[in-house]
């Protein structure tokens, strides 16, 4: 081993050399350079799958009443705002039809009033007949009647509010009707598609628009089933974009129904703003990382650390001021750094900024320490 290592020391040294970088002999000026620790981390073994954007939003907008269309505000591909007018449908009938009913509710308010007044006096009469009671004039007969009269007028004042309630009620509802001939975007989105124009009638939960929102996207992956036990609800994992930009993800939902042809089962993801923000749309394909197996201890290293050489991956080493060359074999990726096989140690300090002219065995001064 120890021999082996020697001659793939002796190769790099050679290949420094070869590709025209300065010699050895000239590796005494002190360099400047950036050290990172060596750290020991939990890892797992990560598997890839490819999942695709998909909107939290999108559908049809229906009509919610019918009419003929006076008027389309949007064109294809525009961008609305939540409560923005798409279109609107003529409200002559219902104009018409609103001020019936507000004559109606006015009636009504008089009919209340009127009953309300004759029942008054009914009940001033009955009153007055009271009194007379113990008197030769008292008629028990008419004081019978005017009895009667009193209810039967407080029961037209009951029939009255109840009628003033319904034409209340009417007139709410047409108000309605009149708000719902504008339809309005439910939510920001995009215009996909136009399934009216001016001039056409629409029917009640006739389609209007389609659209959706392009910018509340998330990530919706079909995962075999027997993977599913490696994440959980809150999990965050990376997922790399079309561009090779890598980012985070937490694992909003794990739907719990199984495909029974392709055994897989669906997990949706919330993808960070960061990647919301940039220039994305639905259908978009993005790689998931997932987490399979076990995690274990292993050791890692930052990817800035690394200079491949003839095939060789090495690093240099900070050892007493000095910049040793060290190849090292390296495993899986886990954000920024990379699981060590071999050639390290836990704690040791490796170069990541200033080793790419760097000598094996030039003298260095330390800038900077960093252990993330």
């Amino acid at each position: 081993m120890a021999k082996r290592y020697t001659v793939v020391l002796n190769l790099i040294i050679i290949t420094f050399i070869s590709v025209g970088f300065s010699s050895i002999l000239q590796a005494g000026q002190t360099a400047s350079v950036e050290v990172n620790k060596v750290k020991t981390q939990f890892l797992s073994e990560n598997i890839k799958f490819t999942a695709r954007l998909v909107a939290v939003q999108s559908g049809y907008v229906s009509a919610r009443i019918a009419g003929p269309v006076i008027d389309v505000r949007i064109e294809l591909g525009d961008y609305v705002e939540k409560g923005e007018i798409i279109a609107k449908t003529d409200t002559a009938l219902l104009i018409g039809e609103n001020n019936r009913l507000k004559a109606l509710v006015d009636e009504s308010i008089r009919q209340v009033a009127r009953f309300q007044s004759e029942a008054n006096l009914k009940l001033a009469e009955l009153n007055r007949l009271e009194k007379l009671q113990n008197s030769v004039a008292f008629q028990k007969s008419q004081y019978e009647d005017s009895r009667q009269k009193l209810i039967i007028a407080k029961k037209l004042i009951e029939i009255a509010i109840a009628k003033k309630s319904i034409a209340e009620a009417n007139l709410a509802i047409n108000e309605v009707n009149l708000e719902w001939s504008t339809v309005r975007a439910p939510y920001n989105g995009i215009i996909t598609a136009i399934h009216t124009e001016i001039g056409s009638w629409l029917q009640k939960g006739q389609n209007v628009i389609t659209m959706l929102n392009n910018r509340d996207l998330e990530i919706l992956a079909d995962l075999p089933a027997k993977y599913i036990s490696g994440i959980e609800q809150g999990m965050p994992i990376a997922f790399i974009s079309t561009n090779e930009e890598k980012f985070q993800a937490i694992v909003r939902k794990i739907l719990p129904e199984e495909d029974i042809l392709s055994h897989t089962r669906q997990v949706r993801f919330t993808p960070d703003s960061k990647f919301l923000n940039s220039s994305i749309a639905p259908g978009q394909s993005v790689t998931i990382i997932i987490p399979v197996g076990s995690k274990k201890d292993s050791i890692t290293v930052h990817k800035d650390a690394l200079v491949n050489v003839a095939g060789q991956t090495f690093v240099f080493v900070a050892i007493e001021g000095k910049a040793q060359i060290r190849p090292i074999t390296i495993g899986s990726s886990i954000g920024n750094r990379f699981e060590v096989i071999n050639g390290l140690q836990d704690g040791e300090q490796v170069v990541i900024r200033g080793n790419e002219r760097l000598q094996p065995g030039q003298s260095i001064k330390i800038s900077t320490k960093t252990e993330e």
